[in-house]
């Protein structure tokens, strides 16, 4: 189809107007054609793609020009066209709502439709602004001038007069009508036509609209940061050449177009002020809102003709909240709370109710106090139960008087949660609240008070579980020096902030530190109650895990006693901390190969938790999982399968399908399969544990690398020596790359590759690799454990095998030389 076979083949525009307003005009004959032709016309429409610039139909009542420096929202233009379009003449939308907060371009994205896409609506394009609903009808009538009414309508009262028009939209030729600043249900229901060819492009803050209407809502979100730089450097160009502060005025307007606008235009205005002295500025600037810049000032101009001026834009909907009444008062409490949270990201309804206080709201006013926060265009709805806010509607409310305990209330409730998720040991679901988490507790570190401490701690604790420990050890030494400058050495806060500091720094692998730190927290704690008292057994407790951990059992072991001799004291022989102490000590003798002691102790820790938790507790599955491990080193491999296949279905009761405690059993489990004949069964189980840890972890973590030393040990077992080796060398590849940092991992598979060039015959690599894993236990480890003594056994083997190796080989020669004197005498007395 082309211009002809529609009847434009005669067209004719002229512009009219300043640089301020523009009129397009095409000849009356095109501008009322027939509707089959019009509709056939607006088949042509690109939906692929914007179309170019042309001149709007006769008749149109649009006063605004395209925006030279228009960035950004191509895929939103191509959709409503799409919709409009339809995929047949009679499936089209009549109306798509734009909608999202102020300032973040709904009218712009209007204009650019029209001026790109609304000469393909025949029957004209009509703009109305809605925003005072008093002088809509004024708008309407005025919409009957272009439309060549007057004439017709002399004479006619008000009413009559609207009713022509209005009438007029209801015809079958395709117009576009856009409502711009409609915030109010009634007045979409006063004049969105019923049917006809009209189609309706509105412009709103509300993002809850009613699902009764047939329309399309496309709500809009904040630029890219591409686009916001494409719309930064074009409003001002020197910005081209500090690309790095671009960016940081981009996050400091978190993308939203009207405050990048002011920004670009202040810049290209005040060239005597560099792009770094205003961002300094901007930000050191309180509130930062009431910035001259972003009040409009050095923009020269508004290309959609609304207010250069972020605070006012914002203002026009805080102004519609009224303090007086029920539900006004219950979105601005939610309000209050909401901004203490990270911006842009999504917050659980749920949570904010907690936060607010679950005793003044209930469902129903929770509803509808977030109701009208998304119906002014206060915040953003980011899906059915969840809510964001704009970073720059928070930074709005320094010039409002929020209740100062609405910041308290956050902390307050984040700390619990905090505390809820941090013993639930989910790292999926501690990971859910992390950028939340990082807005609060750093602003509470910022006020240096002891709720800023706990909450430091309490987070820190949080990151060590999900393994981020270089965070946790962040917030752990804030946490400490806040105690510090609060309390001094000489305090119980601060005792227990070096305690958990030393803790984490063991699993960082800084000994030393640690060592230090523990032995401050422990020269406390003994000061008070005598030393009896469960801070200290928790501490001793601590220092007899890192003198384990370095490889002196003697001192780990009186460190062990001395803390289970304290908690008999105070909780007598059943309480859940001397169960710890006991758990401790089968571990201890587990490593330095007693397995009778280990057992004992074990199944005293398992006696006292199973008198305390019901079944499938998760510190009774720990107990049967250190019972499967000590009665699998004793070779009872049936019995310890049942424990751990126990453990297993407890925990698996507890935490779901995937956890890392889970993972841990699978991997026990694998081992015990490995050693009754089930390698098939063993590497299901340890690919599932493995699986698990990367979902968890990433495949770096010690866990996971873990489980890769396991796999190797089962491939061994089936004597595929390539995949052992491969899997093998993954935990050293790792520990070369200091992606994980365990002296004891790293020496166990020096081992057991040793143990597979053995069985190779490559007795010299094995024993390069044996004298590997024997030397980091001499320098890091120490020497009383049984993985020492079987390094030292597997080097005596392979320095047997090896001398043999020798041996026979020097035999072979020898007897290929005798054969071969034989050979030269015979050969000699034929001579003769």
């Amino acid at each position: 189809m082309n211009m002809k076979n529609v009847n434009l083949d005669n067209s004719h525009c002229n512009v009219v107007g300043d640089n301020n307003e523009v009129n397009y005009y095409v000849s009356q004959e095109h501008g009322s054609g027939k509707s089959d032709e019009a509709r056939k016309y607006l088949e042509l429409m690109p939906t692929e793609k914007s179309a170019e610039l042309m001149p709007l139909p006769e008749g149109s009542k649009f006063h605004f020009l395209s925006n030279d420096l228009y960035v950004g929202r191509e895929e939103e233009i191509t959709k409503i066209a799409l919709l409009f379009k339809g995929e047949s003449l009679n499936t089209f939308t009549q109306m798509v709502i734009l909608g999202g907060v102020g300032g973040v371009g709904k009218t712009q994205l209007a204009v650019e439709f029209v001026c790109r896409h609304g000469h393909y609506f025949l029957g004209g394009v009509f703009w109305v602004n809605m925003e005072d609903k008093d002088q809509v009808e004024s708008e309407i009538l005025l919409c009957g001038d272009y439309l060549g009414l007057s004439r017709e309508m002399e004479g006619l009262s008000l009413v009559q007069k609207v009713a022509r028009v209005y009438r007029e939209f209801q015809k079958d030729i395709p117009r576009l009508l856009i409502f711009d600043n409609c915030e109010d249900d009634g007045l979409l229901d006063d004049w969105m036509p019923p049917y006809g060819g009209t189609r309706v492009l509105v412009t709103t803050r509300k993002q809850d609209w009613d699902k009764t209407y047939k329309m399309e809502f496309i709500g809009l979100s904040s630029f890219s940061r591409s686009e916001s730089l494409a719309l930064l450097t074009g409003s001002c160009s020197r910005l081209q050449e500090c690309e790095n502060t671009a960016d940081e005025i981009a996050d400091f307007m978190g993308d939203l177009p009207l405050a990048l606008h002011l920004a670009g235009s202040y810049l290209n205005t005040f060239k005597s002020e560099t792009p770094m002295e205003y961002i300094q500025g901007l930000k050191s600037y309180k509130p930062s809102i009431l910035h001259e810049s972003l009040q409009g000032r050095g923009a020269k101009r508004s290309p959609t003709k609304h207010e250069n001026n972020l605070y006012a834009t914002f203002l026009r909907s805080f102004n519609k909240l009224v303090a007086e009444d029920s539900i006004d008062a219950a979105s601005l409490r939610l309000f209050g709370h909401l901004v203490w949270f990270a911006h842009g990201v999504a917050v659980p309804l749920w949570l904010l109710l907690k936060c607010a206080g679950s005793k003044i709201f209930d469902g129903k006013n929770l509803d509808l106090g977030v109701y009208r926060l998304l119906e002014l265009g206060i915040v953003t709805r980011v899906s059915e139960d969840s809510i964001s806010i704009h970073r720059l509607i928070a930074l709005f409310s320094e010039c409002m008087q929020l209740d100062a305990a609405f910041l308290r209330n956050v902390e307050d409730a984040f700390f619990e949660e905090c505390s809820v998720l941090t013993e639930s040991k989910n790292p999926k679901l501690l990971s859910r609240w992390r950028n939340h988490m990082v807005e609060v507790v750093q602003r509470a570190v910022d006020r240096n008070d002891k709720q800023g401490a706990e909450l430091a701690f309490t987070f820190g604790l949080w990151c060590k579980e999900i393994n981020e420990f270089e965070s946790a050890e962040r917030w752990y030494k804030e946490s400490l020096r806040i105690f510090l400058n609060l309390h001094g050495e000489e305090n119980i806060d601060t005792a227990a902030a070096y305690n958990n500091l030393a803790g984490l720094l063991m699993v960082l692998g800084k000994l030393q530190e640690a060592k230090v730190y523990f032995e401050k927290a422990l020269s406390f704690f003994k000061s008070i109650s005598g030393g009896v008292n469960l801070m200290a057994a928790g501490t001793l407790t601590h220092i007899g895990d890192y003198y384990q951990f370095v490889g002196q059992n003697s001192l780990s072991y009186q460190c062990h006693l001395e803390a289970l001799d304290i908690r008999i004291k105070i909780q007598n022989d059943d309480g859940p901390q001397v169960a710890l102490s006991y758990a401790k000590l089968g571990s201890l003798f587990l490593e330095c190969g007693d397995y009778t002691k280990a057992e004992g102790y074990f199944r005293k820790a398992f006696s006292i938790r199973e008198k305390l938790f019901d079944e499938g507790h998760p510190d009774l599955c720990q107990s049967l999982n250190d019972l499967g491990i000590v009665l699998l080193s004793k070779g009872q491999y049936g019995a310890a399968m049942i424990f751990f296949k126990k453990a297993l279905l407890g925990y698996e009761n507890a935490y779901g399908e995937e956890n890392f405690y889970i993972a841990n059993v699978l991997e026990n489990l694998a081992r015990g399969l490995a050693e009754t004949g089930e390698l098939g069964e063993a590497e299901r189980c340890l690919r599932r544990a493995i699986e698990i840890r990367e979902n968890l972890f990433g495949f770096f973590h010690v866990d996971t690398v873990k489980g890769y030393n396991s796999l190797g040990c089962v491939y061994l077992k089936k004597k595929e020596y390539g995949e052992a080796e491969r899997y093998y060398k993954k935990v050293i590849s790792a520990s070369e790359r200091e992606l994980i940092r365990n002296d004891q991992l790293v020496a166990t598979v020096y081992n057991n590759l040793a143990a597979l060039m053995k069985q190779r015959g490559m007795f010299t690599q094995a024993e390069v690799y044996v004298m590997k894993s024997i030397s980091i236990q001499e320098n890091d480890l120490g020497v009383e454990n049984h993985l020492y003594r079987a390094a030292i056994q597997n080097l005596k083997d392979i320095r047997l095998k090896l001398r043999q190796s020798k041996e026979s080989k020097l035999s072979k020669k020898r007897r290929g030389a005798l054969k071969e004197k034989r050979k030269r005498k015979k050969k000699m007395k034929k001579g003769r």
